[in-house]
């Protein structure tokens, strides 16, 4: 684990960008003020509240910004996502573009949840450095621990089947052809003081274990009240033509309890955590993984 200095330093330049974005802000509702009728102010703001999280405000900014312009398809595309519409896949769209998901609060039972946490207890000891491209450890790229599917028994099986009984309501919102799965990988993450996760993909051509993978899932759930800052879920917008990606993104705040589905082929990272605390418990954990369609 990092030291909490440069742990701090890492989450300050990487992560939050919290007074940056809070300056951009005040800056452009100045200019709104000023210029009310510009759409690219409205659009830019919009832009900070979805990168620090605050969707709400987002939807009222889009929403300004189609009453000037109608047909604004970065904004019409931000409002289907983020009101759970069903998503049209457009091969004709250009650029990078702001990824679809899906979330759902309160996705586990009580007890199905207390299960999941007995088996964190019980196999405290037996959880491995994470890897990544499903092969090797590389803590420039990620820092984090894992139980395997193997590893989690019947709490792994009940949950693949809680996730596949929720994808007929998923596939649309996504923008992702309707399929039947064939393997589903699963993992139980641990991230706590110092972890983090870079700006990766799921899904690669290079890899053959890796191209399949279609819709990625992360369960969240921790110790309520949370006891650590980060560990948020950025989604970058992404262009599938050039396998690239902007600059700007959406962030997920983790919620107790709840789940999120994206497309594999997504850029996407995890902001370091902060924990304060030594105890594991206190730590930011998932059930998390990946569906591949049956051939």
């Amino acid at each position: 684990m990092s030291d909490l200095a440069s742990t701090k330093r890492l989450f300050d330049r990487v992560t939050n960008s919290g007074p940056l974005l809070e300056q951009s802000k005040e800056r452009l509702k100045q200019a709104i003020e000023l210029s009310p009728n510009d759409i690219s102010l409205w659009q830019r703001l919009g832009e900070v509240y979805r990168q620090q999280g605050h969707f709400e405000r987002l939807l009222s900014c889009c929403e300004e910004v189609l009453r000037l312009d109608p047909n604004h398809q970065i904004s019409k595309r931000l409002m289907t996502i983020f009101t759970n519409q069903d998503l049209v896949a457009d091969s004709t769209n250009d650029g990078a573009q702001p990824i679809p998901f899906v979330l759902q609060d309160n996705f586990l039972t009580d007890t199905e949840e207390n299960k999941v946490w007995q088996c964190v207890e019980e196999n405290q000891q037996q959880f491995l450095q994470a890897q990544v491209s499903g092969s090797r450890v590389n803590l420039d790229t990620r820092q984090s621990h894992v139980l395997h599917k193997n590893q989690l028994g019947h709490i792994g099986e009940r949950f693949i089947n809680k996730i596949e009984q929720t994808l007929p309501q998923i596939f649309s919102k996504l923008a992702v052809d309707n399929f039947t799965v064939g393997q589903t990988e699963l993992q139980l993450t641990m991230h706590v003081h110092g972890d983090f996760f870079r700006v990766h993909r799921d899904s690669s051509a290079k890899e053959d274990s890796l191209a399949s993978r279609q819709v990625t899932f992360v369960y969240y759930f921790y110790q309520p009240p949370k006891q650590f800052e980060g560990g948020d879920l950025l989604l970058f917008d992404t262009d599938g033509k050039a396998n690239a990606y902007a600059s700007t993104y959406t962030r997920i705040v983790p919620v107790h309890n709840s789940v999120i589905f994206f497309p594999s082929c997504s850029y996407h990272q995890v902001t370091p955590v902060m924990l304060q605390s030594d105890d594991f418990r206190g730590g930011r954990f998932t059930l998390n993984g990946w569906l591949h369609p049956k051939d």
